[in-house]
């Protein structure tokens, strides 16, 4: 669902703002262990934006935009009855009292056949995003000058434990002869944190009837990622030489902000026939 209000409070200041919601789930058998595994995958979406416009004269004119958004997906598989199938049980000696299938990823395999289950991932990306606009005429010239900020906030969740056993054939699988054993622990979620700031100046120019010019630059800073519970992922040092590859001393980042990233853009459009009933037109552009 969604709702949207849009509101002008005179011929200067506008206002709007939406929200939307949207929820989705999914089931499907048979894709490992038969029919009677389900495998479930579930996603929600959640988005509110505001807008902000403030139009000071004739030819200046100043929007602001505001965003927020979550969205999360998760998916988790499990057995029922179906087809006269006996569902493992949580108390299953495939799984440790410390390690219940609700909270493991499991997988089992023995030659072609395969039985997965337990829950795999709860990922969430959650946005905040800044935008602000401002549009001045001065005669030919159509000059913009803004900014962009925007602020990403994951969560990686994975089921605590991990369990992966493979078997050649199923003949091994009753002798206990594997191929081979996975069994792993995940640290808890992970909650990244990353910030990107754009600043950029643009004009405009009919230098005549036919010819349009823009140019502009835009200046980008994207500061290393960091970790809400100060769990990073670890520096190394030395990359480019992989005899002294090591770890970096902890807190360390990962690389280092760099504060000259100037990207400059210049496109033009020249019209060839002015004609209503027929027009051609060649752009062009280019960028770094």
């Amino acid at each position: 669902w969604s709702l949207r209000m849009d509101h002008r409070f005179n011929d200067r200041w506008s206002l709007f703002g939406r929200y939307n919601d949207s929820d989705s789930t999914s089931g499907t058998r048979g894709r490992s262990g038969g029919g009677s595994v389900i495998r479930t995958t579930g996603a929600r979406l959640y988005n509110l934006t505001g807008g902000l416009t403030w139009i000071a004269s004739p030819s200046i004119t100043n929007e602001f935009r505001a965003n927020w958004g979550r969205n999360s997906a998760r998916g988790w598989q499990r057995q029922d009855e179906f087809g006269g199938a006996i569902p493992v049980s949580s108390s299953s000696s495939l799984f440790g009292d410390f390690a219940p299938i609700e909270d493991t990823e499991f997988s089992f395999r023995a030659g072609a056949a395969q039985l997965s289950l337990g829950r795999s991932a709860n990922m969430q990306q959650e946005q905040v995003n800044l935008v602000d606009t401002l549009s001045i005429a001065i005669g030919t010239h159509q000059v913009k000058f803004g900014g962009d900020f925007r602020r990403l906030a994951p969560t990686f969740d994975y089921a605590p434990y991990l369990e992966y056993t493979d078997f050649r054939n199923m003949a091994n699988a009753i002798s206990g002869n594997t191929n081979y054993i996975y069994l792993g622990r995940t640290a808890g979620p992970l909650h990244p944190r990353i910030c990107n700031l754009s600043l950029f100046a643009q004009d405009t120019w009919r230098a005549t009837g036919r010819l349009t010019l823009t140019y502009g630059l835009r200046w980008e800073v994207n500061p290393p990622p960091s970790e809400r519970d100060d769990r990073g992922v670890p520096a190394v040092v030395s990359l480019n030489n992989f005899s002294t590859l090591a770890l970096a001393p902890a807190g360390t980042s990962v690389y280092r902000t760099r504060y000259g990233n100037i990207a400059p853009r210049a496109g033009v459009a020249y019209r060839f026939s002015v004609s209503p009933s027929f027009a051609t037109v060649l752009r062009g552009g280019m960028g770094v």
